[in-house]
């Protein structure tokens, strides 16, 4: 049962994440990156204090679990949501999604050097799903026109989204997930408003600046996503879903979000589906089962050449 609610969680995460690389895209010509990520922290902890209060969790905490919980906050949300940020504002948000298709990757390789298992079908279902991204932009004929800073921004933000998965394993055995979702959102709201404000301490019109943005319909929409669905809702959907996944079966997921952002394409912007869609699609789809349900079927290959 809980396995179960682990993979809608992850489930939850690829939607989430498939359409906030767009967004974040629309939202950071109208304000700065440090503004950005200021607004959608403190509209997250706003919500979250709203949820904590109305479903009646406790949270608890002790010097021992922020100190444990030190090194995950400087994976996520500081070091993932600022390279992001600022990554796409100078990448296109294609070049986003290609560069995000290899967390799988990088969570199997830094999870070899830490001597973590896993199987070779778990390893190849991972570079299935990875190629049916791949194969998706290439039917674009994509090049990085992005500059090498920003692509450079984005490959930071997707190792950093490695070492917090492989980190949050070990961390949620030692904190509820309503603690550890708290300590996150709560770190980005400190140290992204305390960033902004530190940089503008010489205006006069802080408060008016701060709440300029919002005069934008399209930029408060976005932040509200941004902030309640991809900082918040992802955050505690990726922590609940890892606490019963691997890294490596989590971490796949990630690559549905090309998939959804696909899918929400073809439905919403009536966008054309070509050949290579389907192909990479099947490949992603196929690379996520396989990953999860690798040991279902290694016994099934295992019966099978016992039978031969």
């Amino acid at each position: 049962m809980n396995k179960n609610k682990s993979y809608i969680a992850a489930l939850s995460y690829s939607l989430i994440v498939g359409l906030s690389f767009l967004i974040t895209k629309q939202v950071v010509p109208i304000a700065p990156p440090s503004l950005i990520l200021a607004h959608r922290f403190f509209i997250a902890l706003l919500g979250y204090a709203v949820f904590i209060k109305v479903s009646g969790q406790k949270i608890q905490l002790t010097k021992h679990k922020l100190l444990f919980t030190l090194p995950l906050t400087l994976y996520y949300p500081l070091l993932f949501f600022s390279l992001q940020v600022y990554g796409l504002k100078y990448a296109t948000s294609s070049e986003a999604g290609i560069i995000f298709a290899m967390v799988p990757v990088l969570v199997v390789m830094i999870g070899l050097l830490m001597k973590q298992s896993i199987s070779k079908i778990q390893a190849f279902c991972v570079i299935m799903s990875v190629s049916g991204v791949l194969v998706i932009f290439a039917r674009n004929t994509l090049s990085f026109d992005g500059s090498f800073l920003g692509i450079a921004l984005l490959f930071l933000s997707a190792l950093s989204s490695a070492m917090y998965t492989i980190t949050l394993k070990r961390v949620v055995t030692e904190l509820s997930i309503y603690e550890l979702t708290f300590i996150i959102i709560f770190t980005g709201f400190t140290v992204f408003n305390t960033t902004y404000f530190l940089e503008h301490h010489d205006s006069n019109k802080l408060i008016i600046n701060y709440m300029m943005p919002f005069k934008s319909l399209s930029y408060t929409l976005g932040i509200l996503y941004l902030s309640l669905f991809s900082s918040l809702g992802s955050t505690f959907a990726s922590n609940h879903a890892i606490r019963h996944l691997s890294p490596p079966q989590f971490s796949v997921f990630s690559n549905l979000s090309t998939l959804i952002s696909i899918i929400a394409g073809a439905l919403i912007l009536s966008e054309p589906l070509s050949l290579a869609h389907y192909i990479g699609s099947t490949f992603i789809l196929a690379g996520v089962m396989g990953t999860n349900f690798s040991k279902t079927i290694e016994k099934g290959l295992t019966l099978a050449f016992k039978k031969t």
